[in-house]
């Protein structure tokens, strides 16, 4: 096994190859409220959210670098929560074209840690999904949104469970920086602004996700308390109905 450092183009931080000790503590704990939450699916934007600019179809792949604080985070949610990289970006995979661009594969294999370099770009997206929890959506045309993108997540993750897999909207939260994606996005469930400033300004720590995760495993708690109740009290009229 190679370090990931090492292998070629796959650059990554320094930080990221040892996170720092005063980081670590804070990273498992918000890891762990996730973890604990009602949340299934963590949808993430591309450009500008779990990379640190604007790949655009042309940018080379050595000039981008995810996020430290996703590339932290995602390691210990990868098999437990579902994780949807949702983009617009010509790199990643179509309903025209299945395979992986060069910079969405690139992403993935420094997000993973992959060092296999036979990795096929065939296999990568059932490879993904299979051992990772992780599906990759994306339209090339502006005429969607990311409500489509994460609809095609979930009929992915659908149709890959070998059991029922129930989503309700506190089941969903996604991380955008773009504000329209975020408003219209949270007239369905959980969503969360990423402060671009804020997160490049403190580029080395994970805490400008603390409260990014603050609210929205909040946010998911609250909805699923509410249709816990709704439920208990539709069943509860049931049965006085059925005693009369």
């Amino acid at each position: 096994m190679y370090l990931f450092s090492r292998i070629n183009r796959l650059r990554i931080r320094s930080e990221q190859i040892k996170i720092p000790l005063n980081e670590q503590n804070l990273i498992i704990n918000l890891a762990k409220k996730i973890l604990n939450s009602p949340l299934k699916i963590l949808a993430i934007d591309f450009d500008k959210t779990l990379i640190d600019d604007d790949s655009g179809s042309s940018m080379s792949f050595e000039n981008i670098y995810i996020r430290n604080q996703f590339f932290w985070l995602i390691k210990y949610l990868i098999q437990h929560k579902w994780i949807c990289i949702t983009s617009f970006n010509e790199n990643t995979p179509t309903k025209f074209n299945e395979n992986l661009g060069i910079v969405t594969q690139t992403i993935v294999r420094r997000l993973l840690k992959l060092t296999d370099k036979n990795l096929s770009r065939h296999s990568i997206n059932k490879r993904l999904a299979h051992e990772y929890k992780i599906i990759i959506e994306s339209y090339p045309s502006r005429s969607y949104g990311k409500i489509e993108h994460i609809q095609n997540c979930i009929n992915q993750i659908q149709q890959i469970s070998s059991f029922s897999f129930d989503i309700q909207p506190y089941h969903i939260a996604l991380f955008d920086d773009n504000l329209m994606n975020i408003k219209e996005a949270k007239e369905y469930f959980p969503a969360v602004l990423i402060s671009i400033d804020e997160f490049n300004i403190k580029s080395k720590t994970i805490e400008p996700m603390i409260p990014l995760i603050d609210q929205l495993t909040q946010q998911s708690w609250n909805e699923y308390e509410k249709l816990k109740t709704k439920r208990k009290y539709s069943r509860g009229d049931r049965l006085q109905g059925s005693e009369l």
